[in-house]
């Protein structure tokens, strides 16, 4: 007997199957959207992650107020800045730093701390007689040289304020935000103090038998260098002293006073001449000496991360710029052509001020990347963030972009 065919049968059961098979493929695109969901999120995560271990030195509260701040008030970086004027308030001594996207701008009676554009985020009084002013990568201190007062200030609030028992010849601070002070009289030839980055005091030594010059303290914030003259021997010495004890763990001696020294980032010491730059282990051991060569050293940046020198066969000469690394060797140099009387380092790049141009140099390409025409009655120049510098008169300065 045979067996009728059903075509709506078969039509039903394909169409069932197209079903299962649809939804197995729609289930199998949206298991692919999802695990390139969770691809991009973990891939962003990651980037973010990386952003910040990278800029891990300048993600703080500060900053971050400093960005809030400027969200706030509607400030714009665009080009329509360019040249705006700022104003600065005028005194006979007075001394300006660039301060992360902006300069500090202290007078004996009083400190400011501006943007890039003017704006005031800080205003305090001092009453210094002889200002002095230190911009690090966090914090500003000013101090009263020859007096006894020191304040520290972020870019909103004053965050530390102290008189000091002697007045005051010396101060420097760390990129760690470790503080050295010296000061004279009370009996001693000089006393060192050392502040940590929560402006603890964390060691004191009273010196009977050197007068102490300058101070540095070493990046892993265990021992401080300083540059000394011992009236015993009638010399001068480089010193290390443990922060954890009262005794000078090495001392190497110098053949005459340096004008300055600094920890580099390899852990070494630079001391710096007139003439040379000397290099010295972490323990005091002599190493590289990079001469001069007759030349006179007419300006430097100093700092853990770069020394720039300019130097000239005679002291207003054309200058030279010279980029050393912590080896001691030259890693840039560039012919100016005249004579630079303003001289600031930003990261890799140098602003030079002489009496006809403003110019950036940028020490990773060896190149000049940015030149103008220096106006009449320009002081200085100072970096104000990465693509602006201003130009520093007497009261007032102006925005320019790079």
């Amino acid at each position: 007997m045979s067996r009728k065919y059903d075509a709506s049968h078969d039509y039903v059961e394909q169409e069932a199957q197209s079903e299962q098979l649809g939804e197995k493929a729609l289930n199998s695109t949206r298991t692919v959207l999802r695990f390139f969901r969770y691809l991009l999120l973990c891939v962003l995560v990651l980037t973010l992650a990386l952003i910040v271990i990278l800029n891990r030195d300048n993600i703080n509260m500060d900053n971050l107020r400093r960005f809030f701040a400027k969200i706030d008030i509607g400030v714009s970086t665009s080009s329509e800045q360019d040249g705006q004027q700022i104003d600065l308030i005028y005194e006979e001594d007075v001394r300006v730093a660039s301060f992360k996207d902006g300069l500090a701008h202290l007078t004996p009676s009083e400190l400011t701390v501006l943007d890039n554009q003017g704006t005031v985020f800080l205003s305090a009084k001092t009453g210094f007689g002889t200002p002095e002013l230190i911009a690090g990568k966090r914090y500003i201190v000013c101090y009263d040289r020859g007096g006894t007062d020191i304040l520290v200030s972020n870019s909103f609030a004053v965050v530390f304020e102290k008189s000091m028992p002697e007045n005051i010849s010396y101060i420097t601070m760390s990129d760690e935000n470790y503080m050295a002070i010296i000061t004279s009289g009370n009996g001693y030839k000089n006393s060192l103090y050392v502040y940590n980055s929560s402006f603890e005091k964390v060691f004191v030594w009273h010196s009977n038998e050197r007068y102490l010059l300058n101070a540095a303290v070493s990046p892993d914030k265990k021992t401080v260098a300083l540059i000394c003259y011992n009236v015993n021997d009638s010399s001068p010495e480089l010193v290390g002293i443990h922060l954890d004890e009262e005794e000078i763990a090495w001392q190497s001696p110098l053949k005459d006073l340096p004008l300055d020294l600094c920890y580099k980032s390899a852990g070494n010491v630079a001391l710096l001449y007139a003439d040379r730059l000397e290099y010295f282990s972490g323990k005091g051991e002599s190493g590289k000496v990079y001469e001069f060569k007759k030349n006179y050293l007419q300006g430097f940046s100093f700092n853990s991360e770069h020394t720039v020198l300019l130097l000239s066969g005679s002291k207003r000469g054309e200058s030279t710029l010279y980029s050393i690394n912590d080896r001691g060797k030259e890693s840039a140099v560039f012919e100016t052509g005249a004579c630079v009387t303003g001289l600031d380092v930003r990261e890799n790049r140098v602003a030079l001020l002489d009496g006809e141009r403003v110019r950036v140099y940028s020490l990773s390409s060896k190149r000049v990347i940015d030149e103008r025409t220096a106006l009449p009655g320009v002081q200085s120049v100072c970096f104000a963030g990465k693509k602006c510098l201003l130009d520093i008169y007497g009261t007032y300065c102006v925005y320019i972009e790079i």
